[in-house]
């Protein structure tokens, strides 16, 4: 049953937005009424009584009408603040209204959560999708990529983590977030083969407050990460899905088919392989699918049957042969990013990728591609 929720806010160009969000993002998930007027929440407290859960309302309205609602028994009270209003009197848990949607909705959850004793899991025909982010050639983009896909999943209202597995991570030029903890924490654990590491992976994560995709600190150091086994991450992995907190699980590896890396990809529900107009990669690409026909033949596990393709930096003037020019290459798979300089926008403390260009209309792109893919597997199951 989804969640009663009042959104009260006298800005109405904003209270359509959000209410709009939440019809096409969280379509069962609450049962929304929209409120601009004082009047209106008066008459709404008044015929309403103990029928809501949740209350999000501005915070020069809700200075206005405090006493009132604090006269009702009316759920968890969250105040909509800019950030420039003071709220020192008025003592309820507090969003900065103009942030991503999905950000928006997991903050509401947490604290309706932490104040009712409500926790968000996922049904087990919901489980996270673990997404592998993977080049057989370094320097063509992948990172960007890994992190551009997790962006746009986090933007259409999606609880997103993105695990960089890389030997020297370049997480924090995309996020930022809390730097008390990081990933050596959740690998220590896995190496002890402690049992409740749920409450570790919770206590290490981060969560960028601008896109609100979850991610870890890089670990202390590259020799952490080169001590866990194949073992260890795979338990790893299986323990991030097992903690229904996320819906995508975004993995960046490094560009070698080590047995970690094997391990990974076996694991994955979609594979994205990043491609560079470059005779170097052509050659790579052409070895690495075939080891992973040769693989997928061993292990039982159709790796091949995952393949997603992205030809980044893609230049129609180029005549140097690409991966794309393979008859081994799912052509119909295959999307284009042209070359963009101005990509990265820099930011207070990182880096900004600017998705209102082609490089937002790709990613979009993959994740319907990633998204129909998935509906095709359910139908298959539900056609057995």
């Amino acid at each position: 049953m989804g969640l009663r929720l009042v959104i009260a806010d006298s800005d109405k160009e904003y209270l359509n937005a959000l209410v709009e969000y939440l019809a096409n993002q969280e379509l069962g998930k609450f049962y929304v009424t929209s409120l601009t007027e004082e009047h209106e929440f008066l008459e709404y407290i008044k015929n309403n009584e103990n029928r809501s859960d949740i209350i999000l309302i501005a915070a020069e309205l809700c200075r206005k009408i405090k006493e009132k609602i604090r006269e009702v028994n009316f759920g968890t009270v969250i105040i909509l603040t800019a950030g420039d209003i003071p709220l020192n009197d008025l003592k309820y848990a507090t969003i900065n209204k103009y942030q991503c949607g999905n950000k928006i909705i997991n903050d509401m959850r947490d604290i309706y959560q932490h104040q009712r004793g409500v926790i968000r899991v996922n049904a087990e025909n919901e489980r996270a999708k673990v997404i592998g982010v993977f080049s057989s050639q370094g320097g063509v983009g992948k990172t960007t990529v890994a992190v551009g896909l997790s962006i746009q999943l986090a933007c259409e209202g999606k609880a997103v983590l993105y695990l960089n597995l890389e030997n020297f991570p370049s997480t924090t030029l995309y996020f930022e977030g809390g730097e008390e903890k990081n990933f050596s924490n959740v690998l220590y654990y896995l190496q002890q083969q402690k049992p409740d590491i749920s409450s570790k992976i919770k206590g290490a994560q981060c969560s960028d407050s601008y896109y609100g995709v979850y991610f870890f600190q890089p670990p202390d150091s590259p020799l952490d990460w080169n001590e866990v086994t194949e073992g260890q991450l795979e338990r790893l992995l299986q323990e991030l899905k097992k903690t229904g907190n996320y819906d995508y699980i975004v993995v960046d590896l490094s560009s070698s088919l080590n047995t970690k890396n094997i391990v990974v990809l076996g694991n994955c529900d979609d594979i994205i392989l990043v491609l560079a107009s470059s005779q170097v990669c052509r050659i790579k690409h052409q070895m690495l699918l075939r080891n992973l026909e040769i693989m997928s033949s061993v292990t039982k596990a159709p790796l091949t049957n995952k393949l997603h393709y992205i030809l980044n930096c893609y230049d129609d003037k180029c005549s140097i042969p690409c991966a794309a020019d393979d008859n081994l290459l799912d052509k119909e798979k295959l999307i284009k990013i042209p070359y963009i300089s101005t990509l990265l926008l820099p930011a207070e403390k990182c880096y900004r990728i600017d998705m209102n260009c082609k490089f937002g209309t790709a990613m979009y792109q993959l994740v319907e591609d990633i998204k129909t893919e998935i509906k095709d597997e359910r139908i298959g199951i539900l056609d057995k």
